[in-house]
């Protein structure tokens, strides 16, 4: 631990450091990029996995500020996240001395002598539980039951979310701190006549759309915007332009674009960067 009056060690896993993990790797991503640019007094320490894309991404935070180490947990080359947090990353935890670890995408060592901090992004498995299938509720549940004991603070991203953390799951209130997300300086209004065109062509825009940003699945309400849509495009000439992926139970909303007449109205984009996001959301009508 730190002595008095000296800053503390923290560590951020970096594992979630990955854009195609959608709003989770956008949280890492801004996050660290924020927190490190504010703050100079605490050292930090970037741990990556020893697997996947995240693990590429080291050193660019290293190169512009002093205060920050950035390091691979090495071990067995496993590529479960469980594995890696509860096996490989302690020991390099241990050897950095470490004061807090938090972790951008909820998880925690269950063992380690120093204070864990972990976010819960949702809380569906409580509010919405017919979105999940027995086994994802079944995971879902011993995760809850081992990493919040293990936790000593809870960061809920909003006020709501404190209840339900508080009602479903009896968290005492002193465990939980309400820290909103925060706003990109990226999302602005733009008026770049070029950069429009070059997006446009790039992902084959319509000319005039509405805009959905999100994965595809349940808690997204996708199939209700469909319904929407089709009550509303005989009087509309946009299209609806979807910039996610499908993740789970997407079946069911996908057969309802036959069903109500939308293959022609609809442009699925996937996997849109970070950096273009802004672009599309000026360009959209709504």
């Amino acid at each position: 631990m730190t002595s008095e009056g000296e800053g503390l060690r923290i560590a951020i896993t970096m594992q979630s450091l990955d854009p195609t993990w959608g709003g989770i790797g956008i949280y890492t991503i801004e996050l660290v990029r924020s927190l490190l640019r504010l703050d100079r007094k605490n050292s930090y320490l970037l741990v990556y996995p020893n697997f996947g894309p995240a693990r590429s991404r080291i050193g660019q935070f290293k190169r512009r500020y002093d205060n920050v180490e950035e390091v691979i947990a090495q071990g067995p080359r496993i590529p479960i996240a469980t594995i890696w947090d509860q096996f490989i990353l302690p020991r390099t935890l241990r050897e950095h001395k470490i004061d807090v670890l938090f972790n951008p995408y909820w998880s925690v060592p269950i063992r380690g002598n120093y204070k864990k901090i972990i976010i819960m992004h949702a809380v569906e498995r409580h509010t919405l539980r017919k979105v999940f299938d027995l086994k994802r509720r079944i995971q879902q549940s011993i995760r809850e039951m081992v990493l919040i004991g293990a936790a000593d603070r809870i960061v809920s991203i909003s006020n709501v979310m404190t209840e339900d953390l508080q009602r479903h799951m009896k968290i005492p209130p002193d465990k939980i701190r309400t820290v909103y997300h925060g706003l990109s300086d990226k999302f602005r209004v733009i008026d770049d006549r070029e950069a429009f065109a070059r997006i446009s062509t790039e992902y084959r825009l319509p000319e005039k759309f509405i805009l959905f940003v999100g994965h595809v699945y349940p808690q997204k309400n996708f199939g209700n915007l469909l319904r929407a849509f089709a009550a509303l495009s005989a009087d509309l000439p946009h299209h609806l332009v979807v910039a996610g992926q499908p993740r789970w139970k997407f079946a069911e909303d996908y057969a309802l674009i036959e069903e109500l007449g939308l293959k022609d109205r609809i442009r699925f984009l996937y996997f849109v960067e970070n950096d273009d996001l802004p672009y599309l959301y000026n360009m959209a009508s709504c």
